[in-house]
């Protein structure tokens, strides 16, 4: 009776083994969700004093892929070292299995071969690159995915992150200053119009990442809800930029395709380029969501919003939900750029009969203002990552 009743404590997810327990209790099922045999508090009463303890990220008999502890045959083996020289005397060796639990939300993942880390004889870990001394409570080791790693609450990106996150508040006063000046000019444009639509929506972007980044102990449904809405900003500034290369190289493109004088036409295409810019990523953060909702634990394609953190969960869902639409944006403006770039050298080969005989300007400076031309075309057209 006693053995069930910890055997249920034991797949709880984040409520469970809170110190050492005489007697291993591990799931019985061929396969469970890594996150739900997990230690929430400080290890205590394991006999690490007189026995060297190694954290294991699964269960003895486990290996971890993905986010799922899979049962194998196989004997997994850790050495033990002193700093990084191995240990030649018999050691009296204590695994301790069971998922990691970082309070303050993500967990860092390193790789034997690409850092290199040594668990110590009091079952610390040294990790030199990072010149770090990992305790048992911090960092769990395993079989993960084929290769030696390890699992972390340290986080060695703290400074990267800091100097980011510098970065985007020096440029979100900027961006606003940016909007107000634009919103005061008597007339405006259709690129001014682009223009101030997609500083605003990169200003909420940066704001809601900064707050992600400086403030790790929201959860919940708070977090799904920053998570959520810095995907929608960033989305919609994308296509801000995307609409700023079609508006340019209808421009030079010469289409008319709405009736009406040319302040009405505006007035249209701007209405189009506004359902466009904040419908489809509107109809994209929906997708998201219901993804994220319905997809099972262990799926390679669920977005994890929210799970453990306020962005996605896996650096393949990143590069799936994120950079693949970014570059896809970005590839979609350089053809833009290039297509209106031929448009403008047809027009200047055009009107080079007219200009024959005028000699005012040289060839060298000729080339220089098409040089200048052309790039002020590409920064317009946002042919950059935002």
């Amino acid at each position: 009776m006693l053995a069930a009743i910890l055997l249920l404590l034991c797949v709880k997810v984040t409520h469970v083994r809170p110190s050492c327990q005489k007697d291993r209790i591990a799931p019985l099922d061929a396969s469970y969700l890594s996150t739900s045999f997990a230690y929430t508090e400080t290890i205590n009463d394991c006999e690490c004093d007189s026995k060297t303890c190694v954290r294991k990220c699964c269960g003895v008999d486990y290996v971890l892929r993905g986010d799922s502890c899979v049962r194998t045959r196989e004997k997994i083996t850790f050495e033990i070292f002193d700093e990084i020289e191995p240990v030649e005397d018999a050691l009296d060796i204590k695994i301790i299995d069971g998922y990691i639990y970082c309070p303050h939300g993500n967990i860092y993942s390193l790789n034997a071969a690409e850092d290199p880390f040594f668990v110590q004889r009091n079952g610390s870990l040294w990790v030199p690159f990072a010149e770090e001394i990992i305790d048992l409570d911090s960092y769990c080791v395993d079989d993960i995915d084929g290769e030696l790693s390890g699992l972390t609450c340290i986080d060695w990106t703290d400074d990267v992150v800091t100097v980011n996150n510098y970065g985007m508040i020096i440029s979100m006063p900027f961006l606003l200053a940016t909007f107000i000046v634009y919103g005061l000019l008597p007339e405006r444009n259709m690129h001014g119009k682009s223009l101030m639509s997609y500083v605003i929506s990169l200003f909420g972007a940066y704001l809601f990442l900064v707050i992600i980044q400086e403030h790790t102990e929201i959860v919940g449904a708070g977090c799904i809800a920053l998570g959520t809405l810095c995907l929608f900003f960033f989305m919609v500034s994308f296509l801000w930029m995307n609409v700023m290369s079609i508006d340019i190289w209808w421009t030079f493109k010469g289409i008319r395709g709405l009736s009406g004088n040319k302040k009405e036409v505006e007035q249209k295409r701007f209405l189009m380029y506004s359902i466009y810019s904040w419908g489809v990523p509107l109809v994209y953060i929906i997708i998201i969501t219901i993804i994220n909702v319905s997809a099972p634990p262990n799926a390679w394609y669920k977005p994890g919003i929210g799970d453990g953190q306020c962005w996605f969960s896996l650096g393949e869902t990143t590069l799936v939900y994120f950079y693949l639409p970014l570059c896809i944006i970005i590839i979609a403006n350089v053809v833009l750029f290039a297509r209106t770039s031929f448009r403008i050298r047809e027009m200047q080969q055009e009107t080079a009969i007219l200009r024959r005989n005028e000699n005012r300007i040289s060839t060298q400076d000729h080339d220089k203002q098409r040089f200048y031309l052309y790039l002020k075309l590409l920064m317009a057209m946002g042919v950059n990552c935002g």
